[in-house]
This record gives structure tokens, C-alpha cells and sequence, in this order.
């Protein structure tokens, strides 16, 4: 069914330039599914008022601020819609941005579409200034059988005489600030709609109009249309003038035969050659920058290699040999602690004690490393002993890291750090401390475990 006027309801205005609300009343017969449009205009002396959105409608469109041609002062215009949930819609509460006078009325119709009521609108136009000639602008409507609703906001209050052609004047309202017409058209065919003009008795002050197109329930958009020949030789394609309502600036049609195209080769694009399409193989050059991107590029054969870039290993860090030495000064390697206190009652390095054993490094031969012990101290049970210890590398013997005199019977010796240069040959090793002396039994005290034990001995291997 075709959207129809059905009814439009009181014209209600504010008693002066306030901010009082006003009440606007529903039009009578109005039905559960009409489509209901409220019309509103404000002005006062100074630089005018805008419209607020009432609650549960939406906002169509908003004109102004409007001189006025009679005196100071400034109009405002707001068309607002909403669909009617039943026959009996509550009256709607109007309010404005400043003091102004308020005029306001709801005009329902009927037969619209629930989902997309509003099929198309222009925007408000200032018209009639000081002629009798109410100017509308051209609207493009998008389905067959819309409404068009020819709606004016009248300034001067001029009677209204000759309605747009083929329109039908509707309603024409009383006046306080603003007077509203309107005046309804059925267009059956969907399409562009020429301007067109309502006449009146004067035109001192002017006012402002909007046509807006009402779609039919159910109707949907005219499908894409395609000339039956349209082809401009070698391309196939063409850019022609919007020839659908659906499309408001142009459309890109398809001729029903297309000739020209080359023969498609596989592995290969079209690009354009002078003007027409060609099948021709991609190159870096058809990529914007990627000539210079990938004359930037570093090589893979590059990531971990003299003047290249670092790789990382399998924890995401840069692997020990690719930092320079520079930076690993003082680098630790590992730290293994001495937890356990040892004894022993060897007399020979061949039969020595083990005090503790490093976890394993891997070298390349060309480092140089710094090994590392401590203990908080040595003893023996025998006046006047002795206490030797010793570095392995590996099973190697390195030698004496100190030989310590204890004076008295299971006296103990100072604690300290004993400290081995070396630049190991290439592979994985690692260094044992181990300890014998004269006859009797000899301590090397772990700790932390009493006075004069804060702390644990241990063995370090850092870079040099």
C-alpha cells in the first residue's frame, strides 16, 4: 500500500519569548503504524533558537538561523518523524535552546514502510523572500509510488494559493511566529523529481521548505540497470552518469558483450599499456618503493656474520659469542655455590678432596676467563698443618691456588678469594677445586652455618 495523508493535528504555539515547554497533541484517527511527522519553528529578536529532539523521535532535518527581512531577529526550523505504536500516542513535550516563540503541529500518514518510512529528503531551503514564489528543491526518490510531501514553514503568514503541480495542499495552519502548509504527491515511477514552487498572497518575510518522500510499505530499491550497449573499444568498461536512483553520483555499467580484452595468460596481470588493458607479468618496478625497499634489505646469509646483524638463540637473546668484548667484561659465565663442608686426609694432589665442581661453559679458544673461588675458611686438626688447594681444569692440575699454615691444633684460616687467569682452548669444561695437605684431617668450610661464616663459598667463571 502507498503512503496516503491521513490526518494533521492542532497547531500549538507558546504565549511568548520564554522557555516554557509546549505541549503538542496527536492528530485524530491516527493509527498503530503511521508515520508521524512534527513540524516546529521558533523566533525571537536576537540570534534565534534551535530545536530540541523530543523523547522517541528522531531528527530529519534542521534549517536556520533564518534572518528575518522585517525587523531583528532570527528563524529556526526542525522536522522530526517517529512510527505511531498505537492509536492512542501520547502527547509530545517541545523545548528550545533559548527563550523563543514555539510553534509547533503532527501530521500523520498512512500506508508507509515500518522499516524505512523516509524514502528520500531534500534539506530546507530558504525561500519566498520578498516574492510570491515559494521555491522546492529537485529530490531524486528511490522507490516507485512514494509520497512526496511538500512541507513550508511560512515567516509573514500569507495565505498559500497555488501548490506545487500535481500536489495537493493538505493543511494550511494558523499563525503565531511560523505558519506550516502542506501539501501531498504521489510519484509513481521511482526517479528525479523537478523543483517546483507554491504560490502565496505576499512575500514579505519569506520562510523555508523541505520535500520529503514517504516510501510505500514494502517496496525496496529499483534493481541496477545495464544498457543493452555501452562499450568503448579495447577497455570493455565505461563510466557513464548515474542512470539509477540507487546511485547519486555515477555508475559503473558493464557492456552486454565485451570485447577487446586480450586473451588471459596465466601467471600474468593486466595493466594498462596506452590507454587499453594488456596481460603482462609483475615486476618489483609495478610496486611502489619496493625497488629501494629491497636494495635496503640485509640478508639472511648476513644474521650472525662479520659486519651483519646479530641472531638470537633459542630464548630470544643474543647469543654470548656475537657481543663484543667490550661489553662482556666482567660477563659471568656461572656461579656454582659450596654448600656442603668438606674433609679430607689426603697428603698428595693425586688423592685430593673435591670442594666443588663448576657447571660446564663453552668457549671459543680465544677468551680470556677469570676463575674464581671462595671459602670462609680452611682448618686442620694437627698444630703446625698444612692445607693445599688446588685447580682442575677438566682432569688437568692448574696448580696451587694457596697453600695456608694453620698454627694450632684445628685453628682455621682466614676467609678469601682466590683468583686464576686462563684463555681455555675451544670446547665445554669445567673447573673443580680440590684440597690435601700434611698428615691429618684437613676442612674447607662451606657456611653460611656459624660465627665468622656469612656467607657460602663458591666457584665463578666470568669473562676476563
Amino acid at each position: 500500500m502507498a503512503a496516503a495523508w491521513r490526518s494533521v493535528g492542532t497547531y500549538v504555539s507558546r504565549s511568548g519569548v520564554n522557555t516554557n515547554t509546549v505541549t503538542v497533541p496527536q492528530p485524530a484517527g491516527h493509527q498503530a503504524g503511521d508515520l508521524l511527522l512534527l513540524v516546529a519553528g521558533t523566533f525571537n529578536s536576537t540570534t534565534g533558537a534551535t530545536i530540541n529532539t523530543p523523547s522517541g523521535w528522531t531528527l530529519l532535518a534542521a534549517g536556520g538561523p533564518y534572518n528575518s527581512n522585517v525587523g531583528a531577529g532570527n528563524y529556526y526550523v526542525a522536522v522530526f518523524y517517529k512510527i505511531a505504536a498505537s492509536s492512542s500516542e501520547a502527547s509530545v513535550s517541545m523545548t528550545t535552546s533559548a527563550a523563543s516563540y514555539l510553534d509547533c503541529q503532527i501530521t500523520a500518514f498512512s500506508g508507509g514502510d515500518g522499516t524505512t518510512p523516509i524514502d528520500a529528503n531534500t534539506t530546507w531551503q530558504r525561500g519566498g523572500v520578498s516574492s510570491t514564489t515559494f521555491p522546492f528543491q529537485a529530490i531524486t526518490t528511490l522507490t516507485n509510488n512514494a509520497l512526496l510531501v511538500y512541507l513550508a514553514g511560512d515567516f509573514d503568514g500569507s495565505a498559500y494559493n497555488t501548490p506545487p503541480t500535481g500536489a495537493t495542499e493538505r493543511s494550511e495552519s494558523t499563525t503565531f511566529a511560523v505558519k506550516f502548509i502542506v501539501a501531498t504527491e504521489t510519484k509513481t515511477s521511482a526517479g528525479t523529481e523537478a523543483a517546483d514552487s507554491y504560490t502565496k498572497a505576499s512575500g514579505a518575510d519569506g520562510g523555508s521548505g523541505i520535500v520529503i518522500a514517504l516510501r510505500e510499505a514494502g517496496a525496496s530499491a529499483a534493481p541496477l540497470t545495464r544498457p543493452a550497449t555501452n562499450y568503448i573499444a579495447g577497455a570493455g568498461i565505461t563510466v557513464t552518469a548515474a542512470d539509477n536512483p540507487t546511485l547519486d553520483a555515477v555508475d559503473v555499467t558493464i557492456a552486454s558483450t565485451v570485447t577487446g580484452l586480450p586473451a588471459v595468460v596465466n601467471g600474468q596481470w593486466v595493466k594498462g599499456s596506452g590507454g587499453v588493458p594488456v596481460w603482462a607479468a609483475i615486476t618489483e618496478a609495478d610496486v611502489t618503493n619496493l625497488v629501494t625497499d629491497l636494495a635496503a634489505k640485509q640478508a639472511t646469509s648476513a644474521k650472525g656474520a662479520a659486519n651483519g646483524y646479530a641472531s638470537l638463540d633459542a630464548g630470544t637473546k643474543v647469543p654470548v659469542a656475537q657481543i663484543p668484548n667490550t661489553l662482556l667484561a666482567g660477563y659471568q659465565y656461572t656461579l656454582t655455590p659450596v654448600t656442603t663442608t668438606s674433609t679430607s686426609t689426603a697428603t698428595s694432589e693425586a688423592g685430593a678432596g673435591s670442594v666443588v665442581v663448576s657447571t660446564a661453559v663453552t668457549l671459543d679458544g680465544t677468551t680470556g676467563i677469570l676463575v674464581e673461588f671462595y671459602c670462609p675458611w680452611v682448618a686442620h686438626d694437627t698444630a703446625g698443618g698444612v692445607v693445599v688447594l688446588t685447580l682442575f681444569e677438566d682432569a688437568t692440575a692448574l696448580g696451587e691456588l694457596a697453600r695456608v699454615d694453620i698454627a694450632a691444633a684445628g685453628g682455621r684460616s682466614a676467609p678469601g678469594v682466590l683468583m686464576v687467569g686462563r684463555i681455555p682452548a675451544s670446547g665445554t669444561h669445567t673447573w673443580t677445586v680440590k684440597f690435601w695437605g700434611s698428615a691429618g684431617t684437613k676442612s674447607v668450610v662451606a657456611g653460611p652455618g656459624g660465627t665468622g661464616q656469612p656467607v657460602n663459598g663458591f666457584i665463578r667463571v666470568r669473562r676476563a
